[in-house]
């Protein structure tokens, strides 16, 4: 399984795909004492601004080989049902 973190506007529209790590939100939960950049000096991650949600679900690995946008979607939405 695939670590997919999505962000969705108010309509459930998907806005951003990012795949393999924890959204911002959950880093903090799971490591509140953990410096703001991860060993090497680098953190990045999403962040859903007003309006937008974000959430993150388990998919089958092959999800993180697709490399056109459209097609992510309509492998993605099913699972923000």
């Amino acid at each position: 399984m695939s670590k997919v973190t999505v962000i969705t506007d108010a309509h459930g529209n998907i806005a951003a795909v990012g795949h393999g790590h924890l959204s911002e939100e959950t880093f903090k939960k799971t490591r509140p004492t953990a410096p703001p950049t991860a060993p090497h000096g680098v953190y990045a991650g999403l962040r859903a601004v007003p309006g937008q949600s974000l959430r993150e679900l388990d998919l089958s690995d092959d999800v993180s080989d697709i490399l056109d946008f459209g097609e992510l979607v309509r492998r993605v939405q099913p699972h923000l049902r």
